[in-house]
């Protein structure tokens, strides 16, 4: 932990059920909140908010699964996942985005480009010229 190589497949912070945090949470492996939490999480593994986890935070994250309720922007480096009783109110930037059926999402969402995946638009340059 103290200088050694830090994981960030490790599940290294949870907010268990029936607990309340308010602050901000900056980790380098994954984070579960299967509570109650306001404020800021940033970490550069993954988020997972359980079937009873109630978020009102900014998650900024690598892959970030929701189950539970979350408002707030929310950015994933990886996927954005929303399963069946899942909830997310706030604006996203995400890689990819998958929502269950049953998944509800409200906000606006930006794609990441596809310059940063290394891949070229389908428009090309003379398109661009004659707009």
């Amino acid at each position: 932990m103290f200088g050694g190589k830090q994981n960030i497949n490790k599940v290294d912070t949870i907010i268990g059920p029936g607990t309340e945090f308010i602050g901000d949470i900056k980790a380098t492996g994954i984070v579960r909140i299967d509570g109650s939490h306001q404020g800021k999480i940033e970490t550069m593994g993954d988020v997972i908010v359980g079937e009873k986890g109630n978020v009102a935070a900014e998650i900024r994250g690598r892959n970030i699964s929701i189950a539970g309720k979350v408002e707030g922007p929310v950015v994933a480096e990886g996927r954005l996942q929303i399963l069946p009783k899942g909830v997310l109110i706030g604006d996203v930037e995400v890689s990819t985005i998958i929502i269950e059926e049953g998944g509800k999402y409200n906000g606006q969402c930006l794609m990441k480009s596809l310059e940063e995946h290394g891949l070229k638009s389908s428009k090309t340059e003379a398109d661009t010229r004659n707009k």
